[in-house]
């Protein structure tokens, strides 16, 4: 019997048999995934250094979200099988873990803010040896892709987003937290 076979049939007696890949080359979950069997991926909506965001959909109610996942693309890999984070060397796997707990911890701080400049965070959960959040989805451009489509913004307008975008870090810092990721 070979390797594969014995795999296989470990999967079945686990009940973890997926048909298809689950992630892409560049390690992005594909849409259809569906992570805490709740949350079905649509798209990915961006990428950066220690994440990916995406729009899924909420089955237990149909609502469009956005899932935001811990993957820090520098150090980790993704078995496209399984959807499982991969993260090496067991050194480099206490550093993964450790920026993993802040980035849980600044997910559960997010839950509590009630700003309506700030995206409202209602789920934290680790699944696939890596953790998310889940946040309102909020249908439209960034502020800087606005900027690239459009060019310079008047006057008043750019003082209108100062303004709003200066009440949310008001109130974050109000509540002892300073913002290190400001787009």
């Amino acid at each position: 019997m070979e390797i594969f076979d014995i795999f296989k049939r470990k999967r079945k007696d686990e009940e973890i048999v997926r048909q298809q890949p689950v992630a892409d080359s560049n390690g992005r979950l594909l849409p259809s995934t569906v992570l805490k069997d709740r949350y079905r991926i649509l798209r990915v909506l961006g990428q950066g250094g220690c994440g990916i965001s995406y729009a899924a959909t909420d089955v237990r109610n149909g609502v469009t979200v956005a899932v935001k996942e811990f993957y820090p693309k520098e150090f980790c890999d993704r078995d496209y099988v399984t959807g499982s984070v991969l993260s090496g060397h067991n050194n480099r796997r206490e550093r993964i873990n450790e920026i993993k707990r802040k980035f849980i911890k600044e997910a559960k701080m997010l839950e509590t803010f009630q700003h309506p400049n700030i995206v409202r965070s209602f789920d934290v959960f680790e699944e696939n040896d890596t953790a998310y959040y889940v946040m309102d989805y909020i249908e439209g451009i960034s502020l800087s892709e606005k900027i690239r489509r459009d060019g310079t913004l008047d006057l008043e307008t750019s003082l209108w987003y100062l303004k709003e975008i200066g009440a949310g870090l008001e109130y974050i810092h109000s509540r002892m937290i300073n913002h290190l990721d400001i787009k």
